[in-house]
């Protein structure tokens, strides 16, 4: 298993950053109860995740002076470090970027998310995939721009990307969110190139919801956990859509198996 998982990151040396900037994106996420966030760096999130956890698992004073991290911020310092490494010894990949995102992304670093990206399709001419896409997702709708997310989907289908169920599942708490927010502030624009979730908005979400998984499913998407408590999150929010979430979650019970059958998650959306 080992083996397959570096031939799949493409080396042993990019294999092992990934991992390493994975796990200290992790750490910080979990060391921080404040954990979520919003906006471009949410106020407490960089430099009050708690550093001795990351310090216990990859050394204390590790690129304590590493050129262009965020003053203060040991996740930054970390990723940082070892993504530079990646980038000078040759083995920086697709893997690796991901890995970067995700720890960004993780702990409300939205900026420097979309900073890695460009640099990604510039110094570095590293092609995405849907991990990419989904990290760049996931962080917006973490970041509450939802426009963003669509945008995204949208430039991800020009380039032959194809989703994944992930991808599905951002798209729908997207919605589910925007929704919240369309709620408490009506009439407030939703940003340039918000045509696509304006126009899931107005025909209803719980209607566009499953329109986009039905188009899933004939592409090969399988519902699963992840997807079904978005799904009826995104329906929760509008207060519509119940009988077809209760035939989902039904059909969901008999054909998912025992072990792959609804979580909790999927429980309290569905009680929503």
């Amino acid at each position: 298993m080992h083996s397959e998982q570096v031939e799949l990151t493409g080396g042993s040396n990019a294999f092992a950053y990934s991992m390493l900037i994975s796990l200290a994106g992790k750490i910080a996420a979990r060391s921080n109860p404040g954990g979520g966030g919003g906006g471009a760096r949410q106020k407490g999130r960089g430099e009050d995740v708690n550093p001795t956890y990351i310090h216990t698992y990859l050394g204390r004073g590790l690129c304590d002076d590493e050129e262009g991290a965020l003053p203060g911020d040991p996740l930054a310092r970390y990723v940082s470090h070892f993504f530079e490494m990646s980038v000078r010894e040759g083995c920086c990949n697709v893997v690796v970027c991901n890995a970067v995102l995700d720890a960004y992304g993780r702990n409300s670093h939205c900026e420097e998310v979309f900073k890695l990206h460009q640099r990604m399709r510039g110094e570095l001419g590293i092609a995405e995939n849907a991990e990419t896409f989904n990290s760049l997702m996931q962080t917006a709708t973490r970041a509450g721009w939802y426009s963003l997310v669509f945008e995204l989907r949208r430039e991800m289908e020009s380039m032959g990307i194809e989703p994944s169920e992930r991808t599905v599942s951002i798209m729908f708490a997207a919605a589910a969110k925007a929704q919240q927010h369309a709620r408490g502030r009506k009439g407030e624009a939703l940003g340039d190139g918000g045509g696509a979730l304006s126009a899931a908005l107005q025909s209803g979400v719980a209607n566009w919801a499953f329109t986009v998984l039905d188009s899933a499913r004939e592409g090969g998407i399988e519902v699963n956990n992840h997807i079904l408590s978005s799904l009826f999150s995104a329906c929760a929010s509008e207060g519509k859509g119940i009988n077809r979430c209760t035939k989902l979650l039904f059909w969901h019970m008999e054909n998912a198996g025992r072990a792959a059958g609804p979580n909790v998650n999927v429980w309290c959306s569905f009680i929503k």
